[in-house]
């Protein structure tokens, strides 16, 4: 008899977890473990799954790969170890940043009784401890007290905001007026109270803006009833806000904190936040419009736009100011220049905004000519040669001259951006760049008196921008000071030892003087023109010998002693720029150009000269090196000094 065969469908427990939890957990009383469950390798490979002692597998480990079962296999009391020493970690920190005198964060058991421990205070006084954050290079600017209450002047933050739309906005149109001014009346009308507005109710972004207006007001001497401490942001918050996420706001906080920190001297270096929004700018995909950017509205459409242009000035002029490599090529901006929208055309102000917006492309044309001299003057290869640069300097500077004769009915002095000095002032700045030796450039030496041509008008123009009111001591004027100073200082090593007097070099030193006295690095600058210029004023004066008479037994020394002098000026000029601008400035390579190796070689020159006169028994006048380095000439064997006998050759000649 064959045996039957029985099929049985096994149906889906439907019990409740609880009993099936109850039925799995293995029993021993019928003598068999319980089997485990196999990693995810195992499980994909199909391969027997044995666990090790430390709780991963034995096949994970063979491979040398991350075993699942490590994740399972952490045990309660592992995460309270890790949970505590989190709490202890926050503990210390906020033990850290609490008021002298305050009872630690361990004597306070709740939450609650946190709040009952100290006396009423509102939610944003209670938020604003002091910390010390000056070891992450951007110090706490905007922190309260609870005891204090700072209020904004309504009419003050107004003309604050009018002050940055008058002029930088002509620059970086990527802030959309209207709306700002909007956010700011429903603001005071919200917070607002006898004409005073809580500090704290301001947004970060609207305050940077205020901020920025009142650097601008201060530079045309027209700060009315607002105290610089009123307006300092909160540099480490702004940024902490900006870096955590990426868009096209951030890229926008970002900017208008590069322009903040323009005018604030210290170790708020604005090429760092240049760096940041480059980075920014090109993950948000400013430079170009991908196809989901058709969805946006024209509005929005044209900021964005705005919004990418903007970034591109500014980081090209923190590159060019302080002469480093750009961040970008031209060629990755595909993006439209900035145009007029409706509503600005069809506004009460729309001859305002045609303004602001032919500045904006002019200042663009302004960036694309200096990257492409730029370009040129250091590519071995240029495609385009120093002619046809000077005629597209001509070119940029007619088109400044027709956009100013449109805006010779300013009503005042904020905007500067379309004035003749200023269109000058940049016009000399292009040919310096045109004109300035490059690394290792000896071909330049022929364009030395175009180059200092160029700086001597650069100075003067400068100092009728100082008058105006036009000229901002921020970093960028600092940069391009301390170059001309390195153009100098070259431009004298080159005639040198027939030295022309220069008296820009006193003026740029007086412009250096100009700058508060927070800038350090602009008052020694100018205490090393000084020197510079003391040096040309003696060798111009009648009492030193400006030749030396072929076969004279006398080796005048005063050469000598310029040369070493010189020397000591251009290393401590170039230490500065290093410091101030970086170790990759192209502005520091004049200062080691062909002809500073040329004049070291004359100088080993003369010294060879003067020991071997001094070894074939000459009777030459004897050097004294005084305490500060510096040549005296002594006495020769007659017992006159050097001095009296140049004297005496001037009588003779």
């Amino acid at each position: 008899m064959e045996g039957a065969v029985h099929r049985f469908r096994v149906h889906r427990n439907n019990s409740k977890p609880e009993k099936i939890a109850r039925q799995a957990k293995p029993t021993i009383a019928n003598g068999r473990r319980s089997s485990m469950p196999a990693c995810r390798r195992c499980r994909q490979h199909k391969k027997r799954c044995s666990r090790t002692a430390d709780g991963s597998c034995e096949q994970c480990q063979v491979a040398w790969v991350p075993c699942s079962l490590m994740e399972e296999s952490v045990s309660p009391h592992t995460r309270e170890r890790e949970l505590r020493s989190r709490i202890d970690w926050l503990s210390r920190l906020v033990n850290d940043a609490l008021p002298v005198g305050r009872s630690p964060i361990e004597s306070i058991e709740t939450g609650r009784d946190m709040a009952l421990d100290s006396p009423i205070q509102s939610p944003s006084a209670a938020a604003t401890i002091e910390i010390d954050c000056t070891e992450s290079g951007f110090e706490e600017r905007r922190t309260l007290k609870p005891e204090e209450n700072v209020c904004l002047s309504v009419a003050a933050s107004r003309k604050c905001l009018q002050a940055y739309f008058r002029h930088v906005h002509r620059s970086y149109p990527f802030m959309d007026s209207e709306f700002v001014l909007q956010d700011f009346n429903a603001l005071c009308d919200k917070e607002a109270g006898s004409d005073l507005l809580p500090q704290s109710a301001v947004p970060n972004r609207l305050y940077m803006i205020m901020a920025i207006g009142f650097t601008t007001l201060q530079r045309a001497g027209e700060v009315e009833n607002i105290e610089e401490q009123d307006l300092q942001p909160c540099l480490k918050g702004v940024l902490c806000e900006c870096v955590s996420r990426v868009d096209e706001e951030s890229a926008g906080t970002l900017l208008l904190l590069g322009l903040y920190l323009l005018f604030k001297p210290g170790d708020q270096d604005p090429r760092a936040i240049a760096g940041v929004l480059t980075n920014h700018a090109l993950a948000v995909g400013l430079m170009n419009e991908s196809p989901g950017c058709q969805t946006l509205s024209p509005r929005a459409l044209e900021l964005r736009r705005r919004l990418g242009w903007s970034v591109y000035v500014f980081t090209r002029m923190i590159s060019i100011s302080y002469g480093l490599p750009f961040a970008f090529p031209d060629n990755i901006m595909k993006v439209p220049l900035p145009s007029i929208m409706i509503h600005e055309y069809g506004s009460e102000e729309g001859h305002q905004y045609a303004i602001a917006l032919q500045v904006s492309r002019h200042m663009i044309s302004l960036r694309q000519l200096e990257t492409r001299i730029i370009n040129a003057i250091y590519d071995p290869n240029p495609s385009t040669s120093p002619q046809e640069l000077r005629i597209q300097i001509e070119d940029w500077y007619t088109q400044g001259c027709l956009l100013s004769s449109s805006t010779l009915c300013e009503p005042d002095q904020v905007p500067f951006h379309t004035t003749i000095t200023w269109l000058n002032v940049r016009y000399q700045n292009l040919l310096l760049l045109l004109y300035a030796p490059a690394q290792g450039d000896s071909a330049t030496e022929e364009n030395v008196p175009n180059l200092q041509g160029a700086a001597q008008q650069y100075i003067r123009l400068s100092l009728i921008l100082h008058d105006h009111r036009h000229l901002p001591m921020n970093w960028i004027t600092l940069c391009r000071l301390l170059s001309l100073a390195a153009i100098f200082l070259y431009c004298t090593r080159q005639w040198a030892p027939s030295f022309d007097d220069i008296p820009e070099i006193s003026l740029l030193a007086t412009l250096l003087e100009f700058f508060p006295s927070s800038w350090v690095a602009a008052h020694d600058a100018s205490r090393i023109l000084r020197r510079l210029a003391d040096i040309i004023t003696k060798q111009n004066s009648p009492l030193i010998a400006r030749s030396q008479l072929s076969g004279s037994s006398v080796i005048d020394t005063s050469a000598l002693d310029t040369e070493m002098r010189l020397q000591s000026i251009q290393d401590e000029l170039e230490a500065l720029l290093r410091q101030t601008m970086g170790e990759a400035s192209f502005y520091i390579w004049p200062l080691r150009s062909k002809v500073a190796e040329r004049r070291a070689s004359h100088q080993s020159l003369t010294m060879n000269g003067l020991n071997a006169g001094l070894e074939s028994g000459i009777p030459v006048n004897r050097i004294s090196v005084t305490n500060d380095g510096t040549l005296t000439p002594g006495e020769n064997d007659m017992g006159e000094s050097l001095l009296d006998t140049q004297w005496t050759n001037l009588w003779v000649m």
